[in-house]
């Protein structure tokens, strides 16, 4: 598998369950690692960026959700959609995904 260059940081909201909630992504290099904030129901929490995958024109960032265990009472993967716009997140859990949110356009 080819590497993929990180994408530019960036800020979205997103909608889900709990409400509107934020996300902010920077990377640590151009091929390596990135950190995601995230606000949810008030808990602030940071996800590390594992990898960057593309496939098509799709281009997302993906990791593992620490912090969940006492919003969700578990943990996911994440895969936070960049582009094509707008942005989505999807959580997965044992190869399914649990749920997606989708950005919300001001």
């Amino acid at each position: 598998m080819a590497r993929i260059p990180l994408p530019p940081p960036f800020e979205a909201s997103f909608e889900g369950p709990e409400g509107r909630y934020s996300a902010s992504y920077v990377p640590r290099g151009e091929w390596d690692d990135g950190l995601v904030r995230v606000n949810i129901a008030s808990h602030e929490m940071w996800w590390g960026v594992e990898i960057a995958e593309q496939e098509g024109t799709s281009l997302s960032v993906c990791g593992i959700t620490s912090g969940t265990q006492e919003i969700w009472n578990d943990v996911f993967w994440f895969e936070i959609i960049c582009s094509p716009e707008p942005k989505s997140i999807r959580y997965w859990g044992d190869r399914i995904i649990w749920r997606e949110d989708s950005a919300v356009i001001d």
